[in-house]
């Protein structure tokens, strides 16, 4: 009996890239604006790494007639394509721009990939709803964990923003006068 079978294997990579998605785990690569901001920055996360690697993985052992798309998610593609090229020429930081379209670009990549899997093996469907729920609800728990504590409770080895009540850089909401601060979870920002 083979302990690593492709089936075990694509569950395993899947499970792996929502994991390094909803835990931001970054390095800053280049900061584009004059005072630092994590909104004007260019970070390399192990997400993105992740999905690239999925992607490589997958896309290097499928022949080339299993590639194939509809013609609406031909239309859909070039579309996402077009309007991130177009959208350069339009923002004030090209170097932010470019990387987000390279972003934008990899993550349509990923779930065009990702959809054709489950269209072919529709077992898989059912687990990625697993693992995206056992996920959301660990980023619940944080969330609940930060908003009783009112900060931070420790987790920035899995990408958790530095936030605190005194922070002026953390979202805050307004309850009968006193500003409150929203949960986070591990993500850049609680919207």
């Amino acid at each position: 009996m083979k302990l690593f079978t492709v089936s075990f294997l694509k569950r395993a990579c899947i499970a792996i890239v929502l994991f390094f998605i909803f835990f931001n785990l970054r390095t800053l690569l280049l900061a584009v604006a004059p005072v630092f901001s994590e909104y004007e920055s260019i970070w390399l996360s192990a997400g993105s790494v992740c999905v690239f690697l999925f992607l490589i993985f997958f896309l290097w052992g499928l022949r080339s007639r299993e590639v194939t798309m509809s013609p609406l998610q031909r239309v859909f593609l070039f579309l996402s394509v077009v309007s991130a090229f177009v959208s350069l020429f339009f923002a004030p930081s090209f170097h932010l721009a470019l990387y987000g379209c390279a972003v934008l670009m990899l993550a349509v990549l990923f779930c065009v990939v990702l959809a054709r899997m489950v269209g072919r093996e529709p077992r898989l469907f059912p687990f990625i709803c697993v693992v995206f729920v056992v996920l959301a609800c660990i980023q619940v728990i944080i969330g609940i964990a930060q908003f009783h504590s009112q900060g931070a409770i420790g987790l920035s080895f899995l990408g958790e923003s530095p936030i605190g009540a005194t922070n002026s850089a953390t979202s805050m909401i307004v309850v009968s006068g006193a500003h409150v601060v929203r949960a986070y979870g591990t993500f850049l920002h609680p919207s």
